[in-house]
């Protein structure tokens, strides 16, 4: 299997675009998530990821499963990518950052990730694509490397 991993020898063009974002998102995904790397995480000009626009963002994650009818039964990934961007514009009103989304579109499930100055934001970034969902969590990312900085 081709190494996709980015370095100084691959570029943008290399990957399709499906591809660059998923090995950006995750990326980006580490340097916001871990605290390890909490000094390292600043966008441009030295502001800290976690408190965009000036407000402190925590991390949560919601869920949406079709048995509680809050994921849309037989819906395609295509049918998913579009909606998404609605989600997104709703979610930039919102002061929330969608940082990840995991689907089970077998199993009609999604659990997605958003950084957000509160539970009330997500709420309604929700509310406004009328996108139902079974809870909202804050919840915290502890890797080994976290546990290890506390021992």
């Amino acid at each position: 299997m081709k190494d996709k991993s980015l370095d100084s020898h691959k570029n943008e063009s290399q990957f399709s675009r499906r591809e660059f974002i998923q090995v950006a998102g995750m990326a980006a995904t580490a340097i916001v998530l871990s605290p390890a790397l909490t000094a390292c995480s600043t966008k441009a000009g030295g502001t800290p990821l976690s408190s965009i626009s000036g407000k402190k963002l925590k991390l949560y994650m919601d869920t949406h499963d079709k048995v509680n009818g809050t994921f849309p039964d037989g819906i395609t990934p295509k049918q998913l990518e579009g909606f998404y961007e609605k989600y997104q514009a709703a979610c930039k009103e919102e002061g929330v950052i969608s940082i990840r989304t995991h689907v089970g579109f077998g199993d009609g499930r999604a659990y997605c990730f958003n950084l957000a100055p509160s539970a009330d934001a997500v709420k309604r970034a929700h509310e406004k694509v009328g996108l139902p969902f079974d809870s909202i969590t804050e919840v915290h990312t502890i890797t080994p490397a976290d546990l290890a900085l506390l021992s």
